[in-house]
């Protein structure tokens, strides 16, 4: 079997010139010997990456070192299996001779999505420096390294792909947002990631579901419903048949929410299919709190759900208990406005 010959221990291509006083890199044929020498930057560049932080609004600008025409279309699948084996040293070989990045069994994950899926920081690193991978090759049904990375919660991996590119918008056939997987996962860290991505697509939803901002709404999540707003939700979006993130939140007695959403330019007497406003539920409920809020937003007071009562009747019914400061509040508004 022929070799190819061994790289220099440092070249223009090593992005580690501490390395220029090392050992060289292990060849081709010392592997084969059975001879493994450590290859001393490794170990020391994946931790140092452990360590970093989130690097907070920067943009997505960092590009592999290699060119497309030096590829080594042969060395596809030794690659591959060494990523497969989780094996950086013989990576990092591969990667200095040309290997193709881009070579992957039929029905197969690409070499980047198994590494990231195996949590394998450093030989992602090397991919992306040294090779020049698809970042958004997925098999049939599958997902891209970077929606692999917002599933398994890495967000050292999900920055580390942003910085190289890696769309955030990617939604496999029937599944979920990248964002919205995120949000509904926990992983706070990462979802404040791709709010910062500007081509982030926010509004995106689940086949027939809601989108990120209605489940933070729904969640009485004021500080997500903040950052959402802030990169550009659409504030009224509601699911198929359903209510709006303000409707949502007042109902349930959010207060906070409501205000911040109506704040933002939520429709105050926005209703579901068949349905009533907000302040109707409001008004049921006695919520004399939200019924002031909704009103300062100009509420309307004779709204009705089809064939119902309007509010000011609903008030009538439900408002015993508390000196009818809500029937008041109502009055007040409808005087104020001019209805009376």
């Amino acid at each position: 079997m022929g070799s190819l010959p061994p790289p220099p221990a440092y070249s223009p291509r090593d992005p580690h010139p501490r390395n220029a006083h090392r050992s060289p890199f292990p060849t081709l044929l010392s592997i084969q010997a059975g001879s493994r020498a450590p290859v001393p930057y490794l170990e020391e560049s994946i931790s140092a990456f452990a360590r970093n932080q989130p690097l907070q609004g920067e943009s997505c600008s960092l590009k592999s070192n290699r060119n497309n025409s030096s590829i080594n279309v042969s060395l596809g699948q030794p690659l591959y299996e060494a990523v497969y084996q989780r094996d950086p040293e013989t990576v990092g070989i591969l990667l200095q001779n040309y290997a193709d990045t881009n070579y992957c069994p039929s029905g197969s994950k690409p070499a980047l999505t198994k590494a990231v899926s195996n949590h394998d920081t450093g030989i992602v690193r090397m991919l992306l420096e040294e090779g020049n991978p698809n970042l958004e090759a997925h098999p049939s049904g599958g997902k891209t390294a970077l929606y692999t990375a917002v599933v398994d919660g890495s967000a050292d991996l999900v920055q580390l792909l942003l910085r190289y590119g890696a769309s955030p918008n990617f939604q496999p056939s029937g599944g979920q947002p990248a964002i919205y997987k995120a949000y509904s996962n926990g992983s706070r860290e990462i979802l404040w990631m791709l709010l910062k991505c500007e081509s982030i697509s926010i509004d995106a939803t689940p086949p027939g579901g809601s989108t990120t901002l209605y489940q933070a709404a729904e969640k009485e999540d004021g500080e997500a419903v903040r950052a959402i707003l802030s990169a550009g939700a659409t504030v009224d979006t509601k699911p198929p048949g359903g209510v709006s993130p303000m409707h949502r939140a007042a109902v349930r007695g959010d207060l906070a929410t409501t205000d911040m959403l109506l704040q933002r330019g939520a429709k105050v007497d926005v209703t579901p299919p068949e349905g009533t406003t907000a302040l109707w539920h409001a008004t049921k409920k006695c919520n004399a709190e939200m019924v002031r809020l909704l009103l300062k937003y100009g509420a309307d007071v004779n709204a009705k759900p089809p064939g119902g009562q309007t509010v000011l009747t609903r008030a009538v019914k439900s408002d015993k208990s508390k000196d009818r400061a809500i029937l008041n509040m109502l009055l007040e508004a409808q005087r104020i406005r001019g209805l009376v």
